[in-house]
């Protein structure tokens, strides 16, 4: 009768071998569960850091360019010109190299439809038909190497055109808000006084520095008319 009375039956032991399968594999799809939500987290968290990354990257671009009226290569014929064109054009192509890689892409996780496809408005389709009517022009006009590529005095070709266009869309694209558009001008607005103050102080500037041009001021911009029109704008900002 003892033995009989601690035994449990079987229909109670069948139930708990039962409940203890259940039990295990909820504890299996909880770890399961777990361990794929603390994987999406970390590939959101990467995903987040490299877009983020990204696009500091471009915006340091940006505040580059503003730096290029400092910048002279004496190594070349015109050094106030040929040089900053040539670095422009460079750091317009890496960011833009880098927009189209990462953000343009359909497959890259994170970017939603509205960021790939943004309307554009009519200041944007007035730059892409005045680019278009450039490059066409430049086509079909007398000396193409000349009008598209321009030269080395100048490089006011279709190429750097489009280069500025391209700096337009890079501009309204990563300066979004009030507080970065703010930043970036104020930079700007250094940067020509220095350029400014050169002009000023141009006879302690090397001779290889600045532009002989007589008595008119032009600093390390190296010319009068384009120190003239480099620092209009900054000035009423």
């Amino acid at each position: 009768l003892k033995q009989k009375n601690t035994q449990p039956p079987e229909v109670l032991r069948e139930a708990g071998l039962f409940f203890r399968k259940i039990l295990g594999r909820m504890e299996t799809r909880t770890c399961h569960a777990k361990e794929s939500a603390t994987k999406q987290l970390t590939v959101n968290y990467y995903i987040l850091y490299d877009m983020f990354s990204l696009k500091q990257t471009i915006k340091v671009g940006l505040y580059v360019i503003l730096f290029l009226p400092l910048v002279i290569t004496p190594f070349t014929m015109f050094p106030w010109q040929f040089g900053r064109a040539i670095f422009f054009q460079i750091i317009i192509e890496l960011a833009l190299l880098v927009y189209i890689i990462k953000f343009w892409i359909p497959a890259f996780a994170g970017m939603t439809k509205g960021e790939r496809r943004q309307k554009l408005n009519r200041l944007d389709w007035a730059v892409i038909i005045f680019l278009g009517i450039l490059v066409i022009t430049s086509i079909t006009g007398v000396n193409f190497t000349n009008s598209f590529f321009g030269n080395q005095s100048r490089a006011q070709g279709a190429m750097l055109w489009l280069h500025f266009g391209v700096f337009y869309f890079l501009l309204k694209n990563f300066l979004r808000e009030r507080i970065d558009w703010q930043r970036y001008l104020k930079v700007a607005v250094v940067i020509a006084a220095l350029a400014g103050l050169t002009a000023i102080f141009q006879q302690y500037l090397p001779e290889n520095w600045r532009g002989d041009l007589g008595p008119r001021l032009s600093g390390i911009v190296g010319n009068p008319a384009f120190l003239a029109a480099y620092i209009i704008l900054p000035e009423f900002l």
